[in-house]
């Protein structure tokens, strides 16, 4: 009985391996589809949330410009929107004689013209009193 498990025990190291004909390169590929499937997917992600993040300050800045826009009304001695943003920038005269600027400059941003996140100018339509972005591939619009 012992000698029979030995000899079990000795074939079972010295057993022949059987090897299937292109199995290690389908493995080997797979292994590498998982790999390059895993990085794109993070990669998407990525990509996702800086859109989302972007979409999320453009918002934000549509409110700022909005509250800018309300007040140039509000004070200017004309009482009407300004036809292009940028004139928020600059300095204007109130009704009491006093120069403003509507809209501040934060960090370097928006020193000459008021644009988006991705580069674009925000636009204004005084007629329908909207404030939009088209810098994304969509339109993201407010009204004031």
């Amino acid at each position: 009985m012992m000698i029979q498990i030995e000899r079990t025990i000795h074939n079972f190291k010295h057993r022949k391996t059987v090897k299937i004909p292109g199995l290690g390169l389908q493995l080997d590929a797979s292994v590498w589809l998982i790999f390059v499937s895993i990085i794109l997917a993070i990669m998407i992600g990525i990509y996702a949330l800086v859109t989302n993040g972007k979409t999320t300050a453009t918002k934000m800045e549509l409110d700022q410009i909005k509250a800018a826009v309300l007040q140039y009304e509000a004070t200017s001695s004309g009482s009407t929107a300004p036809n292009d943003l940028d004139a928020l920038l600059s300095s204007y005269t109130d009704s009491d004689g006093d120069t403003d600027s509507a809209l501040l400059t934060a960090k370097g941003r928006w020193t000459t013209s008021v644009i988006d996140r991705w580069g674009t100018k925000y636009s204004i339509n005084t007629s329908t009193r909207v404030l939009s972005s088209t810098g994304s591939g969509t339109t993201i619009s407010l009204s004031y």
